[in-house]
């Protein structure tokens, strides 16, 4: 029995992938203005569990293909250099390996070296309203200017990858949780000097995600991350205030 379905597996269960993401997009735009009290906490932890749908989807993606794309994200130069940041772009090539493939490959030094590491979800908040109102070449002027001001702030050993347009993923070694937070404020603040729309500064909202605080595999360093960028996103801040009053 054929479902009519012309794409192979592999091509079914990325584009389920995605399309977990985009449904996360029109929840969180949906919810934006609801959230406070009992209905917040019932759509944080709807955002959990739909993160942990992504991720777990995409993981079989990436497993269930014979030959998975060799796609390692390119690391950033240094501060100082004036031709800024290369950013490899994954969107249509493989779904979401390279970034998960950047995870797990930390993970797999986090296991000889065991120091503490963090993964960082980086979004340019309202991009998929200036991706609808604004030309490609605005847009492409907007990214330029993101990119370079993320790449100023990181080190040889950290990893960037473009997953979609004003979003990317970034593991950064030997980082703790307050190493983590410093670097989210000093990204957020440094985009938002280097890039402006209509005089306007862009915000970046950022996730995070701590080895082995956070868990010691992939999808779920993945999955909090991309709740922490809900959280910030309904903090109305760069970082979501963190949970724990004494830190």
């Amino acid at each position: 029995m054929t479902s009519g379905d012309p794409r192979s597996p592999d091509e079914r269960l990325a584009g389920a992938a995605r399309g977990a993401h985009q449904l996360s997009d029109a929840l969180w735009e949906s919810l934006h203005e609801e959230l406070s009290g009992r209905r917040g906490e019932r759509a944080a932890e709807l955002a959990r569990r739909l993160a942990d749908v992504c991720a777990a989807i995409g993981l079989l993606a990436t497993a269930s293909s014979p030959f998975p794309p060799e796609e390692a994200p390119l690391e950033p130069p240094d501060s100082g250099s004036d031709a800024g940041i290369e950013i490899h772009d994954t969107r249509g090539e493989g779904g979401p390996s390279a970034w998960i493939g950047s995870i797990e490959r930390r993970l797999e030094r986090h296991r000889e070296d065991r120091l503490p590491f963090a993964v960082l979800l980086i979004e340019v908040v309202d991009m998929d309203r200036l991706a609808h109102a604004e030309s490609p070449q605005e847009l492409q002027r907007l990214t330029t200017q993101i990119e370079r001001a993320i790449g100023a702030e990181l080190r040889p050993a950290d990893l960037l990858t473009h997953e979609s347009l004003g979003r990317y993923w970034l593991v950064t070694p030997e980082t703790d949780a307050s190493g983590a937070r410093q670097l989210a404020e000093r990204l957020a603040r440094t985009a938002r000097l280097a890039a402006r729309h209509r005089g306007v500064p862009l915000e970046l909202a950022i996730g995070i995600a701590i080895c082995p605080d956070d868990g010691r595999d992939a999808s779920d360093l993945a999955a909090h991350a991309d709740v922490g960028v809900y959280a910030a996103r309904a903090s109305g801040r760069p970082i979501a205030p963190d949970s724990d009053p004494a830190a």
